[in-house]
């Protein structure tokens, strides 16, 4: 499930439900002005979507602030954390390929 740009409400909540992989923007609540947050999704509300839908993979897109360092991607996901969800996490830089094997049928 691809959020796109939103943050995380009912209807993302019903896309997510049974989703594999859930590839959502994520931003730094610490980091921002707190403006952006009625329309963006903090990594720790992110977080909490995961722990109630339980995806395989968690992607992060759309950060911000754009992290620059590994402590910076770090902060991502101890923020994912927070929110619960303890799967695997990966926050995406340009070009990221997630593989995802198909169901059996």
């Amino acid at each position: 499930m691809v959020s796109g740009d939103t943050c995380v409400c009912d209807g993302v909540r019903t896309l997510a439900a049974g989703a594999d992989v859930i590839v959502h923007e994520a931003l730094l609540a610490a980091r921002v002005s707190p403006a952006l947050l009625t329309w963006n999704a903090s990594a720790e509300s992110v977080g909490e979507l995961a722990a109630l839908t339980q995806p395989t993979t968690l992607v992060l897109t759309h950060l911000i602030p754009a992290p620059v360092t590994n402590d910076d991607e770090s902060a991502y996901v101890v923020d994912v954390r927070r929110g619960g969800f303890d799967g695997d996490t990966v926050v995406a830089r340009d070009l990221t390929t997630i593989h995802v094997t198909p169901p059996d049928r």
